[in-house]
């Protein structure tokens, strides 16, 4: 039997819960309890200072946990038998659904800076961001999950978790990398461990009655009638295509060439023999031809050769392309627009243009397939390529760029085809990037994305209106008849989304390569006793940093300075002592902006991954020394803004003694000498200091972070794939999540914990592709009994 735990852990005394008067029995702790997920972005209003002010002094964890009782109508947050909080009217009517005849339990997390900022508002406005975890019996975990969503209630991935417990949340949608079996699994969280997961809250969840629904059985489609279809490939394409490449070939020919499909959102009706109709499935809409979008989703997981099977079919229809160039040009709302034969990719940043050219040169016949890049300072005098080339490269930033100061130049031209390179960038339909690409026109529209659904299924939804799926692509008629129904509770909720995705998506995983599994393997590490004492003097001074801050004693924002601290402590565990204070570092900087959930670009919405000074390291748009771009204050700078943000190897001094995480990386490199090996990092300071540990022991390597310039990046990679004797790459995440392919590597390590796992995932998937022959081990480094646990 579970064990009921107060903050940090604690057990409650013997005889069972605190004696509050109106605890009911079903919250009690069952025999086969287990964690259904979490309630987030909620919150409850403090009922005084005494308990809260007790919990504050009495703890100094990240965050701080109270049981949650029934009073009356309402539920109320408990420490030591006395009332916290209370959560709202609304919340509590849909909780005393959900719970109702059900053994469930209800457990409160608050995060320390959260309790600070709160105590520093009036009581009328006291409220305190909380999450709660909701734990109930196996038997009873489907019933509640649906009684949770049909209250508009969605659990969220785990934040906050004491002690092990068998984790099974049924409003999940498994995507790559998650277990593909409908088990309960076990989960397990230390105290301080936050997960920052790619789920938002939303009003949707993508469950099926508790029952969770493999992603390929909702991406997937019944691919007979490809098998049936047998396209032939074009003879400009060189390369031979493997079986699961000539399916997706033929179900994007079919689809562009209007031919009636297996799951068509059309049914066709000829009970009037005389008049037969073609009629919607979702709003019985008649026509007398079906409307299909001319485009959809290739959903395959990264590492199958989306970009072959895009060549394949732009080689294989270049015939048809120059026909439909040479018609006349149409008018468009008083505004003509010039048709042209090229395919308009669009891809995050140059580096994966480089990536398609290579692509190119290695799949086709030279000469076979021309293509211009629409990018820099002379991309306005280039009418003629943009009308003769095969294809058009371009990236979200300058097609945003163009957007956003009126320079339409590719808004005039109607493209034979758009294809989107990582298409969830445009998720967010409030982003002028979706603006941006949504108002470009086109005979054909694909988006190649291996997750179409990141944070909600309004991400589906802005690919759907890109596409412009008839009737669909409207957002009442896609919250009517995909979203709303989503949420409903109803069994057969999921029907109309998979009736959707099975129309316009093909997706495949990789099993069809017959690839090993990765191993992955945690090190936890000790810290030495000098490190303890260093590490212990750190988040003294932490905390009085945040004490200091909250009596008004010191400059600043607590919330700041909590994360500021955290960020601190974070980079201590990767290299020991630092000077404090805002990071003048360029990866510091932006990790600091990931902990203030602000690496979003003022200028286009988009997730910046790194910053940089150097024009040509991202997607057409470079971000300034003052960060104007980030969102973040020029005063929060002003401190750095006459230091080095670059630190250079030869500057650093040969260090007494590293740090124990670098050290026992040393000794795993070491013993893989002769394995391709990739080492990541958050912080380009870690691998400054890994480079100079393995520069002492003659350990070759290549280096790969934000600063750099886009042909000093081609550089170290290619002496990392070509040169025998260098076997390591340095890499920081936000270069290796966006546009390298790492296939010769066979070891990652990863140095520290991630706010955003997905950014590390698709680093990780850079390695994990059409291509790689090796069996991959992951290796993850985690300090004991610091921030990283």
């Amino acid at each position: 039997m579970s064990i009921p735990q107060d903050t940090l852990g604690q057990n409650w005394p013997s005889d069972g819960w605190p004696s509050w008067e109106t605890t009911i029995p079903e919250m009690g702790v069952c025999v086969e309890e287990i964690c259904l997920g979490a309630i987030i972005g909620v919150t409850a209003k403090s009922d005084g200072d005494g308990a809260l002010n007790r919990l504050l002094a009495d703890h100094s964890a990240s965050f701080l946990s109270c049981s949650i009782v029934r009073e009356g109508d309402f539920f109320v947050l408990v420490h030591e038998e006395k009332k916290v909080a209370r959560l709202n009217k609304e919340l509590c009517t849909g909780l005393s659904k959900a719970i109702r005849n059900q053994q469930t339990r209800l457990q409160a997390y608050i995060a320390r800076g959260d309790a600070i900022l709160a105590m520093q508002e009036t009581k009328s406005k006291r409220l305190l961001p909380i999450e709660i975890n909701v734990y109930a019996s196996l038997d009873d975990a489907d019933d509640v999950g649906a009684k949770l969503s049909k209250s508009h209630i969605f659990l969220q991935p785990l934040r906050y978790e004491l002690n092990e417990r068998r984790y099974m949340n049924p409003h999940v949608l498994r995507f790559e990398g998650q277990p593909n079996d409908d088990t309960v699994h076990d989960y397990t969280l230390s105290d301080a461990e936050e997960i920052h997961s790619i789920h938002s809250s939303s009003d949707e969840s993508l469950s099926s009655d508790g029952d969770e629904i493999d992603v390929d059985d909702m991406f997937g489609v019944q691919l007979q009638h490809i098998f049936q279809a047998n396209f032939p490939v074009d003879r400009r394409i060189k390369s031979s295509l493997l079986q699961h490449q000539k399916e997706a070939i033929g179900f994007i020919s079919q689809r562009e060439n209007g031919q009636i499909l297996e799951h068509s959102l059309w049914n066709y009706n000829d009970t009037d023999e005389d008049e037969p109709f073609y009629q919607h499935f979702f709003n019985g809409e008649r026509r007398a031809k079906p409307q299909e979008a001319s485009g959809g989703i290739l959903a395959d997981e990264m590492g199958l050769g989306k970009s072959l099977v895009t060549l394949s079919i732009i080689a294989g229809s270049l015939d048809v392309a120059e026909r439909f160039a040479g018609r006349p040009e149409q008018s468009d709302l008083s505004k003509k627009k010039s048709p042209t034969q090229a395919t308009l990719i669009v891809v995050p940043s140059t580096l994966l243009i480089d990536n398609w050219v290579n692509e190119i040169r290695r799949h086709t016949f030279p000469g076979s397939l021309s293509f211009h890049k629409h990018i820099g300072s002379e991309r306005h005098a280039e009418r003629e390529l943009l009308q003769k080339s095969a294809i058009v490269f371009t990236t979200y930033a300058t097609l945003t760029s163009e957007y956003c100061r009126g320079q339409n130049t590719l808004s005039k031209i109607d493209w034979f085809r758009i294809v989107l390179d990582e298409a969830h960038y445009i998720r967010n339909r409030a982003t002028k990037q979706f603006q941006a690409v949504v108002n470009l026109s086109a005979q054909h529209r694909w988006c190649l994305t291996g997750t179409p659904i990141q944070n909600s299924i309004d991400d589906l939804g802005a690919l759907v209106a890109f596409l412009r799926v008839p009737i669909l692509d409207r957002v009442p008629a896609f919250r009517k008849f995909i979203s709303t129904p989503i949420s409903s509770g109803k069994r057969d909720r999921f029907h109309n989304l998979q009736t959707l995705v099975h129309a316009i998506c093909i997706r495949r995983t990789r099993d069809v390569l017959n690839l090993p599994e990765p191993t992955t393997e945690t090190r936890k590490l000790p810290m030495s006793l000098v490190e303890k004492t260093q590490y212990r003097d750190l988040l003294h001074e932490c905390m009085t940093k945040i004490d200091m801050t909250v009596s008004g004693r010191r400059n600043g924002k607590v919330n700041s300075t909590v994360l500021e601290s955290l960020l601190s402590l974070r980079l201590f565990c990767n290299n020991g002592k630092a000077a404090a204070g805002i990071p003048v570092d360029s990866d510091e900087a932006l990790s600091y902006l990931e902990q203030l959930d602000k690496n979003v670009c003022s200028y286009c919405s988009s997730t910046i991954f790194w910053l940089s000074d150097t024009p040509d390291t991202d997607g057409g748009i470079f971000l300034s020394g003052c960060r104007h771009l980030s969102g973040v204050p020029i005063s929060l700078l002003e401190k750095s803004k006459n230091h080095h943000t670059l630190i250079e190897i030869r500057a650093t001094p040969l260090m007494k003694q590293y740090p124990t995480k670098l050290l026992a990386l040393l000794s795993e490199i070491s013993q893989n000498r002769h394995r391709k090996c990739v080492v990541f990092s958050s912080w380009k300071k870690t691998l400054l200091i890994v480079a100079e540990l393995f520069s002492s022991k003659g350990i070759k390597y290549s280096m790969i972070e934000g600063s750099l310039s886009l042909s000093k990046r081609l550089q170290e990679l290619q002496k990392y794939q070509n040169q025998m004797e260098t076997n390591v790459l340095l890499m920081t995440l936000g270069t290796g999540a966006v546009g390298l392919n790492l296939t010769t590597s066979s070891r990652i390590y990863l140095l520290e914990p991630q706010w955003n796992p997905s950014i590390e995932a698709q680093a990780i998937g850079r390695a994990l592709r059409l291509g790689q022959v090796s069996n991959v081990t992951i290796v993850r480094y985690i300090m004991e009994g610091t921030v990283e646990e």
